[in-house]
């Protein structure tokens, strides 16, 4: 495990997050200057221990938000898109305070 990546991400969390809201993988990664894959790694274990919880959000091609429990079918669009057209963002959101 890369525990850079995971102390990236607490410090990340330490002197960034303000609170009541969720995180972009994507800013986490150009914080760190790695690719938001390591970051995702790092964030399985963070919920693992109970610091953050990971969320998914889908949007269809034409990037309208697709809600989890109408996955895979765009509302907006009134049309169900095949799984490999939809678009998916990572996010978390810190459950604890975290000491470095």
């Amino acid at each position: 495990m890369d525990t850079q990546a995971i102390k990236c991400i607490r410090k990340y969390i330490e002197d960034k997050y303000i609170g009541g809201g969720v995180v972009k993988v994507s800013d986490v990664s150009a914080y760190c200057g790695c690719s938001d894959g390591i970051i995702l790694k790092g964030l399985v274990r963070l919920e693992e221990l109970g610091e953050v919880k990971i969320e998914k959000r889908y949007s269809c091609p034409d990037f309208h938000y697709i809600r989890e429990n109408e996955f895979p079918f765009c509302s907006e669009c009134d049309q169900k898109y095949p799984e490999e057209l939809i678009n998916v963002y990572f996010y978390f959101k810190p459950l604890a305070t975290v000491r470095m």
